[in-house]
């Protein structure tokens, strides 16, 4: 499992605590200021996707512990 997840990849999980839907991942994202986000070391928790398509990626710790958890659990 990947440690960095899009809104896309987020919403298609349809996490607890979380919108399930890109857009709406998308506004969660901004109104809980998870671009502005940083770890212990001052690495930025979410980052620009290199991939086809642009958009950003989130780390997971971003998420809700109830999320993280179902993250880290599933296939």
């Amino acid at each position: 499992m990947s440690e960095w997840l899009t809104a896309s990849e987020i919403a298609e999980r349809r996490l607890p605590g979380l919108p399930h839907s890109k857009r709406k991942v998308n506004d969660f994202a901004k109104r809980y200021g998870w671009h502005s986000a940083v770890n212990g070391d001052g690495s930025p928790l979410v980052r620009k996707r290199e991939a086809k398509g642009g958009g950003f990626e989130f780390h997971v710790s971003l998420l809700p512990q109830v999320s993280r958890s179902r993250v880290c659990c599933s296939p």
